[in-house]
This record gives structure tokens, sequence and C-alpha cells, in this order.
């Protein structure tokens, strides 16, 4: 969202300034409602695609939606609708450059999702995925805004996220017995419920990633620096949003009592993988990972889209060593997939192993 944007003329929504004290940035102008031309370029969409995706709400929008909640659910769904065509065969012989630049993605927001710094952490999942990601996180992030201003408070998100939570007594670093793993969010997903325990379907990634082809699960990492990294890359594509680094103790004497199994860079992990992104069954030698509570392997960086048009025949030269996730160190990056229900079953009662650490805003601080 870029303050220096001015509303669209065509837009029928104002805008107000906002000069929160003691920050970086000197003066962040806001839609009114974040359901307008205006909200919709604050997002992330040219001018252009704003004005054409709004005229598209405008015209077949569900007025049955009253609760604001379903109101902004139905806004949501029309942008999807327009991101949902980067896979349409028109869009398939362009760069992920211009693929964007035809969705009418505005070039910092476009930039910031192809940053070669995060060439691994973009190759995890498809263009149409970080797409959608970041637009959603910048528009909870505006609506956010929007309230505090609407209430006149003056915290950003960052330093007042954990005054929202109910937040566990927490262990700050892994005590004996126990292994800390981490994953990254940003501070617009929901973290814990009214009981103060932990909100496991914010945690939760839908089947066809790595290690998961019939269900969703959760993904985490024993390696704080991965999860670093794809903090990291929430920022640069969303500055006005804060971060989380999601921390869990979890005992080791629960771990031992899953079915766990290890998947490194290999044959197997190639054709597991191939059969997870391409969400079919798995042949007999492949069925002891999909009956496993847990999987640890290593993250693989082959986009979809390449593994969708791979042939099972193809793995053995189609797939290498360079499609493995490496940290800067050159340590290879590892994820930890846990069935969903096993994962809940291990955090029922599990008080005082979560921890947060929140960082602020990118625009806050600087690139």
């Amino acid at each position: 969202m870029d303050p220096s944007l001015n509303p669209d003329p065509a837009s029928p929504s104002d805008s107000i300034s906002f000069q929160p004290p003691d920050q970086s940035w000197s003066n962040l102008t806001l839609p009114t409602t974040a359901n307008s031309i205006f909200g919709l370029v604050s997002i992330g969409f040219t001018p252009r695609i704003a004005h054409y995706i709004f005229q598209m709400y405008s015209r077949y929008k569900d007025h049955s939606c009253s609760s604001p909640e379903a109101i902004n659910y139905d806004f949501l769904s029309f942008i999807h609708g327009h991101i949902i065509q980067v896979n349409l065969w028109t869009f398939s012989r362009l760069s992920n450059a211009e693929k964007m630049k035809k969705l009418g993605i505005r070039k910092e927001i476009s930039d910031a999702i192809l940053d070669e710094r995060f060439r691994g952490v973009f190759g995890t999942q498809s263009l149409e995925y970080w797409i959608e990601d970041t637009i959603r996180i910048n528009y909870a992030t505006l609506l956010r805004l929007q309230d505090q201003v609407d209430d006149q408070e003056t915290d950003l998100g960052y330093e007042g996220y954990l005054e929202r939570c109910i937040v566990p007594e927490s262990l700050s670093e892994a005590e004996d017995g126990y292994t800390t793993l981490y994953k990254a969010l940003s501070s617009t997903e929901p973290l814990f419920l009214e009981d103060g325990t932990l909100d496991i379907s914010s945690l939760t990634s839908p089947r066809g990633n790595d290690f998961n082809y019939f269900q969703s699960a959760i993904y985490l990492s024993p390696q704080r620096s991965v999860a670093e990294n794809f903090r990291q890359y929430i920022s640069i594509r969303c500055p006005y949003a804060s971060t989380l680094l999601l921390k869990i103790n979890i005992p080791n004497a629960l771990l031992v009592s899953l079915q766990s199994e290890e998947l490194c860079y290999g044959e197997h992990w190639k054709q597991f993988i191939w059969h997870c992104k391409n969400k079919t069954p798995l042949p007999q030698h492949l069925r002891y990972l999909g009956r496993a509570d847990l999987i640890k392997g290593h993250i693989c960086t082959k986009p979809p889209a390449q593994f969708a048009r791979l042939e099972h025949t193809d793995l053995k030269t189609g797939v290498s060593k360079s499609d493995v996730f490496v940290l800067d160190d050159g340590e290879k990056g590892v994820q930890w997939c846990f069935n969903e229900d096993r994962f809940r079953g291990l955090m029922t009662g599990l008080r005082g192993g979560v921890h947060i650490e929140v960082f602020e805003p990118l625009s806050c601080v600087g690139i």
C-alpha cells in the first residue's frame, strides 16, 4: 500500500490521511473504504485493473450479504476470480513478471514477489498462491489500519498485536525434553482462540504441498533460519503488515508417540512430492509415507507448475539437488509435516509451549 498514491477520481470513496507519531513515514493515505477502487489500488492493483474489478463487483455482488465479514468475503471472491486468470493458457508463454503485469499487479508488488533473494521461498508455491497471499494480507492489513484510525489509535498492528490475543505464558527457548519448531506468519492471522489455545486452522496447509497428497497438514521447521526466510518474504511483499515468528515447544515424549518417517533428497523424495503436488494415489512402495503422522524432510523449491509438467518417468533427470531449499550457510532446509488430526491431538492441553516474536512492519523500519 503505497502512501504516495492518490485516489482514482472514478472511485466512490474519498481518502483520509493518518499521521502516526514516531513512525518513519510522514503521511499514510488510506481509502475511507477498502472495498473501492482506491482500496484495490492500495492493496496492489493498477488503477485500470482496480477500476475493472470494482466494476465487476458493483454489477454482480451478492446483495444478500449483510454483515461486514460477509461483504468483505464477497469482495475478496471477485479479487480471487480475477487472480486465477493467471492459470489460463493465454498466460502460459509469459514470464512471471509479464503475467503479473497483464494481471494488473503494481510493479513494486511484482518486484517484491519475484525478489531474487527469496527465490527458494517463491519456488515452494505457485505464482497464483503468492499473488493471492500478498493481496489477502494487504487487504486484511488495510482493514486493520482503517479500524485503528476510526478508533483514533496510533498503533499500526505491531505493539498492539499481542494485546488483541490471549497469549499463553510461553517458553522463550526450548528446555530439556522439548523440541522447538518454527513458522512464519503475518499478524493478520487469528492465532489464538478465546480460551487462549492455539488456533490450529491458522497453521494449516491444504493438500497438494510437498508431503501431503490427500489431506491438510501442518508444516513447521526445526530451523529458525528457514522460518525467518519465509517471514522476511512476507515483510517485503506486505510492508505495512507486522510479521510473526511462531515458536512451539513440543515435549519429546509426545513426539516419540507419533509414527514418523524421514524423507531426504533422493528418488523416494522426488516421487512422493510428485504424487503429492499432483494429488494422485500413492504406489505401493510409497504408501508407508501416506500412513505417517509426521514426515521430516527437505523442502522442495521446484515450482508446482514445473512439477505438474513432468511425467513420472522424467523425475530422475527432471528434478535435481538444485531443487532443494538451501540456506545462506549452505545447509539444506528441513520441514516437518504433521498430520493435522495428530497435531491437534499433540496440542490439546499443551500450555506454556507457544512463543511469538512480533516484528514491526517493514515500512516502520525501512528496507
